[in-house]
């Protein structure tokens, strides 16, 4: 009888991490991690705030459901040249301060551009900016597409 995995070799335990730092100290860095149970994958957002340091206390965090990730991957296949969306998590979670989150992805002459930004309850606007070079969007929509698999369990 051939080997079984075990169940701690099955599971993604990685992060998939971009880190955009540059000298004017108004970089931004980008973190996606598949939750399988939840069915969705988090991406999370932080600017620079130094050489090589990071905002992570001050993330915005956004859930891709798997209709989010279809909408992701058609402009990462070049199927569209660009896509918004625009969540509402104060419908759902009370005790939050967030009064919505959206995401823009669009293709460049250079890659890709997203732009991630939250509104508070009292109208606050916070915003990442992510370049993504053509081998980093590739990477992403490949963990994307097993991301979606995953999420299924097929």
């Amino acid at each position: 009888m051939p080997d079984q995995p075990t169940p701690a070799s099955t599971k993604f335990k990685n992060r998939f991490r971009i880190y955009k730092p540059n000298r004017t100290n108004t970089g931004s860095a980008l973190q996606m991690d598949l939750n399988a149970e939840r069915a969705a994958v988090f991406l999370e957002v932080a600017n620079q705030t130094g050489e090589q340091a990071f905002d992570w206390a001050n993330k915005i965090t956004f859930k891709l459901a798997t209709t989010d990730i279809g909408k992701m991957l058609a402009v990462f296949n070049g199927r569209k040249p660009s896509i918004d969306l625009f969540h509402d998590p104060g419908k759902t979670v009370a005790e939050t301060d967030t009064k919505s989150t959206s995401l823009k992805l669009s293709k460049g002459d250079y890659g890709f551009f997203m732009k991630v930004t939250t509104q508070s309850k009292a109208g606050a606007l916070r915003s990442v900016s992510v370049p993504l070079a053509e081998d980093e969007a590739e990477v992403a929509r490949v963990l994307l597409e097993a991301a979606i698999a995953r999420i299924y369990d097929w």
